[in-house]
């Protein structure tokens, strides 16, 4: 058993997460081309694959909208677009040093990777 001294404390996590998360929904906000950029693909490709596939797929849908087809893969691709957004905030927390701030103050890259990672999933759920 080592002494008290010598045993590193235990700190929460939560704080640092939070701050974190905080930190990279403002850099969301404050940035609108990484919200514009999975909207607008989005609604491109609804727009394409409606208007051109719309008569073929009301063939086998049985009376269901082929919008509500497409919907779902509308929603994965403005997902997979959004985690771009995720990896911009990523990339820019590495080469400003905000990775080695977040080691000072917690001692994992866990908040780290949770604060983009939300932040870019508040943006593509609003």
């Amino acid at each position: 058993m080592l002494p008290l001294a010598l045993t590193p404390p235990r700190r929460s996590s939560a704080p640092v997460v939070l701050a974190a998360i905080r930190r990279s929904t403002r850099a969301v906000l404050r940035t609108p081309a990484l919200l514009v950029a999975p909207v607008a693909q989005s609604l491109f490709f609804l727009l394409v694959y409606a208007g051109q596939l719309d008569a073929v797929g009301s063939t086998y849908l049985g009376g269901t909208s082929f919008i509500a087809f497409l919907l779902p893969l509308i929603l994965l691709t403005g997902v997979a677009t959004g985690a771009g957004a995720a990896g911009t905030l990523v990339l820019g927390d590495i080469t400003s040093g905000y990775l080695d701030r977040l080691r000072l103050a917690h001692g994992t890259t866990t908040p780290f990777l949770v604060g983009p990672v939300v932040a870019a999933l508040l943006a593509v759920i609003l």
